[in-house]
């Protein structure tokens, strides 16, 4: 099963039993910490991608936006492409249409993360895909999914809270 995994992610699962090799394990051989360069990392990204599952928000905790809006600014944000959308620790509001607001935030205790804004955008496609109960533009919607192209990136969908 795990021959189809690519090699980091093996490497990734094998580091949890002390070896980053993608060579079957021997006994006699000295585990070399050195090769453990660049397995941190992507256990890391491992962990991040297991600990969180993409989810829609209720109204009960989240202001809702509406889906006129989220859609207007996935289509904005996937017209940048590989263009650079950053967030900063606090949270950083990538697009924000009519009482529709989409923020993105890092993951993981990271102060910052970045993904291409066309990943960003797919995340808010996802919950139009999963969030709303209807299609129309004025129906309510608030979602949080992660990033694609940056699993320490979480993109929220809501609405902007009033006065």
């Amino acid at each position: 099963m795990t021959r189809n995994l690519p090699c980091r992610m093996f490497q990734a699962l094998v580091l949890m039993i002390f070896t980053s090799s993608c060579q079957a394990i021997r006994p006699g051989i000295p585990w070399n910490p050195n090769e453990m360069e660049g397995a941190q990392e992507t256990l890391h990204q491992l962990e991040l991608q297991l600990t969180f599952q993409n989810k829609c928000l209720g109204p009960e905790k989240y202001p809702q936006g509406l889906v006129g809006g989220a859609l207007s600014c996935a289509n904005y944000l996937e017209s940048l492409q590989r263009q650079e959308c950053k967030v900063e620790k606090a949270g950083t509001v990538m697009c924000q249409e009519g009482i529709t607001a989409i923020t993105g935030y890092p993951r993981g205790g990271e102060s910052e993360a970045s993904a291409t804004c066309e990943d960003v955008g797919a995340a808010v496609d996802w919950v139009l895909d999963h969030c709303s109960a209807c299609s129309n533009i004025g129906c309510r919607i608030a979602g949080q999914a992660v990033v694609k192209g940056n699993q320490g990136m979480l993109v929220t969908v809501t609405g902007v809270p009033q006065d």
